[in-house]
């Protein structure tokens, strides 16, 4: 699978799911919950073929501050639900913390995941 094939599949599971997908910086007025589908580093590119063998991908969930930490992890769990359906990935961490960088009060879990594609 190429990345952009995981890109695609990716935001469809999300969508899937309910969840609005970006690929830019979100904005402070975007409409909650939402996933950001972040930066990316190569990690691994054959010596073989010269194509990319393995990424690391950084995916943020926004939700409102005000939302029920219930609700928060009901969504995390979505999130992972979604990246099983679409690869097998060889690590996932998950840190949820609270986020005032935007002048809003929100709930942030910041997925940091590596897939062999």
């Amino acid at each position: 699978m190429e990345l952009t094939e995981y890109y695609k599949r990716l935001r469809s599971a999300l969508q899937a799911n309910g969840f609005r997908v970006f690929f830019r910086q979100p904005q402070p007025d975007d409409e909650l919950p939402l996933v950001h589908i972040n930066v990316h580093t190569d990690l691994d590119v054959s010596s073989k073929t010269d194509t990319l063998n393995q990424v690391e991908q950084q995916i943020d969930y926004y939700a409102e501050g005000s939302t029920l930490p219930v609700a928060v992890e009901s969504d995390i769990a979505k999130v992972k639900n979604a990246l099983s359906r679409v690869v097998q990935w060889d690590s996932l961490t998950t840190q949820i913390t609270k986020d005032t960088s935007t002048g809003r009060d929100l709930s942030r879990a910041m997925f940091l995941v590596t897939i062999t594609i």
